[in-house]
């Protein structure tokens, strides 16, 4: 399969147009299914009892022993397969751990466009050239998380995270792992295994065959089977995780070793996103609703984990398809009243909050024939490594997200805006491309005389703002151990993937493409190796 910008980074629309699709390999054959609908605050808050303010506050009884219609034993328990837990798992049982993996969808599930990674071995023989820049981008990592994030964990998942998906490579018979340099300081990574496909995004068929291989080779997967309480003795310890099937049974896991979260993050709850991240109420959803419901986050807090101080980390989002490869170029941006609201270049996910605040959480861009032109130059919009294309256009037009028109009233036209309030707009705009300094908001003049709007065809592209994820992680070490408000590490509890927390600060760093991904993968590879104590040694 060839590299590119397509199926690295449009594999966001994909996860939301194929999610959790019943039937391939390593998925259960059990048509029943889970119940995955966002949980309101209304609902939620109803009957609590007086001076309780959400539902997750009441910690729930554990089942009876005689309610218990199955019980594993096993050294490891992973909880979710989306990235993290499938890597978790696979890597586990390589290692000689006999695990149990509780899944609350009907397969492995993960999303994300791609899986970025650093500190792999021989960068500039894949296009980066004079390798990794750690200066800057540990600088720039930690610039972006306001303050908010253990140095520590950064540290930690920039440097596994290449080892990580090399070990793979190197320990999954048949597969084949390809690079491709983005924006300059780290790469994206794609996988092949010979004979089989899968619709997953993220780590893709590599996550699915993992799976698949687990089962086969005495590893227990039980799909449609949500955890729902840890269990904890006396001491404080996690001992193991109850799950319930589909059919209301009760399950009961005990672990020798530990327990590793890998179940995602809040955003399907809109109960958790009212308290944690109450900005994102009522906008798209792009990852279909795939019961990211905050189970670890509940089951965290039950044990008396931390979490992350709010507001949560979020991913915010602008419509994942057609029109992907233009997110975030510095050109001019109007909100639906024909304003313009923002200093365009702007880090993408810094241009998805200043959207977030404009009517309808959407906006238009506007831009003439020369669109194409200075694509590769555009270092903070979403696709900085990949310049636009012609087939990129066309694709935008086909989708219905961008229009073309040869007059700038035609276009306002097509676009549902006043005619002569665009016109009036774009002359504004481009006098200030004219005289190469942007009295309004004062755009980098490099960027600004890119973006005038003068020879036809003009384009204009629609977005819509959504929601990804937020975490509202547990606090994790940089050994992924889960902690206390106090900073004690609980005993048997891991957390990776959006399920932890303490990596990102308040906001996602979009300019890190697919490392949301990447440390997810990394971080289940590393709850393993904290449990056996080769944190410092393993890779």
């Amino acid at each position: 399969m060839e590299l590119t910008r397509r199926n690295f980074l449009m594999g966001a629309g994909v996860a939301a147009g194929a999610a959790a699709v019943a039937g391939l390999a390593g998925c259960s054959s059990n048509e029943a299914q889970t119940d995955t609908s966002a949980t309101t605050g209304a609902d939620a808050a109803s009957s609590l009892p007086e001076g309780v303010h959400w539902s997750w506050e009441i910690k729930p009884e554990l089942p009876a022993d005689d309610q218990i219609a199955e019980t594993y034993d096993c050294d490891i328990c992973v909880v979710g397969l989306g990235v993290a837990g499938p890597a978790a798992l696979y890597y586990a049982m390589q290692k000689g751990y006999n695990v149990v993996a509780l899944q609350k969808l009907e397969c492995m599930h993960n999303g994300g466009g791609g899986c970025g990674v650093f500190n792999t071995k021989d960068p500039e023989a894949w296009g980066l050239e004079g390798g990794y820049d750690f200066q800057t981008v540990f600088q720039e990592f930690v610039d972006a998380t306001c303050g908010k994030a253990n140095h520590k964990l950064i540290r930690r998942m920039i440097m596994k995270s290449g080892p990580a998906v090399e070990w793979i490579a190197e320990n999954v018979p048949g597969a084949s792992l390809a690079y491709l340099p983005l924006d300059g300081n780290h790469l994206g990574t794609i996988w092949e295994i010979e004979g089989w496909e899968s619709t997953k995004t993220g780590v893709g068929v590599v996550g699915d065959w993992m799976c698949n291989w687990a089962v086969e080779n005495g590893g227990t997967i039980l799909y449609e089977t949500p955890a729902t309480q840890l269990i904890q003795d006396d001491s404080g310890r996690i001992t193991g995780v109850i799950a319930q099937k589909a059919s209301g049974e009760y399950v009961k896991v005990n672990t020798a070793e530990g327990v590793i979260l890998c179940s995602g993050d809040i955003c399907d709850n809109e109960e958790m996103l009212q308290c944690f991240n109450p900005q994102g109420i009522g906008l798209a959803h792009f990852n279909a609703r795939n019961g990211l419901d905050g189970d670890a986050t509940k089951m965290g807090l039950w044990v008396g984990a931390a979490i992350e101080k709010t507001p949560a980390n979020t991913q915010l989002h602008l419509d994942v398809a057609g029109n992907s490869c233009f997110k975030g170029a510095p050109w001019l941006t109007l909100n639906t009243n024909g304003e313009r609201f923002m200093n365009e270049n702007q880090w993408f996910e810094f241009v998805t909050n200043a959207i977030l605040e404009q009517p309808g959480h959407e906006c238009w861009q506007i831009i003439d024939s020369h669109l194409l032109e200075h694509g590769a130059e555009y270092n903070r919009a979403f696709y900085p490594a990949f310049p636009p294309s012609e087939a990129d256009l066309q694709a935008s037009l086909d989708s219905g997200t961008g229009f073309k028109a040869d007059t700038i009233e035609e276009l306002a036209g097509l676009i549902g805006l006043d005619a002569d309030a665009l016109k009036a707009q774009v002359d504004r705009f481009n006098g200030w491309v004219d005289a190469g300094l942007d009295e309004d908001f004062y755009m980098d003049p490099k960027f600004l005389q890119y973006a005038g709007i003068k020879d036809a065809p003009f384009y204009a592209f629609h977005y819509v703002n959504g929601i990804n994820c937020t975490d509202a992680g547990l606090v994790v070490d940089d050994q992924m151990r889960v902690l206390t408000p106090e900073g004690q590490v609980i005993p048997g509890l891991y957390a990776a993937g959006n399920a932890s927390g303490s990596l990102f600060g308040p906001d996602y760093p979009a300019r890190f493409g697919g490392f949301s991904v990447g440390r997810a993968l990394t971080g289940g590879m590393v709850a393993v190796q904290s449990i056996m104590g080769t944190v410092e040694q393993d890779f």
